[in-house]
């Protein structure tokens, strides 16, 4: 009887952590969804920091624990589209780039395939992100920071 006890206790706890962390990831998912489109303020690779800064455009997203849809616009005014998510109750932040792209050649598809990869959050405000990696394709073993703002 108290091993059924402890079961459930377990079990429950386990439930209400488990309930509270896709709320974090899905607070962040709904708010990184409803600003839409973001300028990024800082982007830098080690001791480089890049001035050809990208905007983001955000899309609706049906079901935010899978990847949603983006699209990175370069200033040069090429594009190419991107899929991101939030994770572990918020903490991190993942995008890639969307591989079927057909123009793999524009500076957009460039710049967002160097880019992409796995990210802490490190800060997180209702209209802006910050976002550090050394985990990214383009720049590996090189602290990435990246850090937008909702225009």
């Amino acid at each position: 009887m108290e091993k059924l006890n402890i079961k459930l206790i377990v079990g429950a706890i386990l439930l209400l952590l488990l309930s509270l962390s896709c709320d974090k990831t899905k607070r962040a998912s709904n708010q990184f969804i409803k600003k839409g489109r973001w300028v990024t303020n800082t982007l830098t690779a080690g001791t480089t920091e890049y001035t050809k800064l990208p905007k983001w455009q955000v899309y609706e997203c049906g079901n935010t624990n899978d990847y949603c849809e983006a699209k990175w616009e370069h200033p040069n005014g090429s594009h190419t589209n991107f899929f991101w998510r939030y994770f572990n109750i918020g903490g991190d932040f993942q995008f890639y780039v969307d591989t079927s792209e057909t123009d793999t050649t524009t500076m957009a598809y460039a710049q967002c395939k160097n880019f992409m990869g796995h990210y802490k959050v490190k800060d997180r405000k209702s209209k802006s992100c910050h976002f550090e990696s050394d985990e990214v394709v383009g720049y590996p073993g090189k602290v990435v920071t990246i850090k937008i703002e909702a225009e």
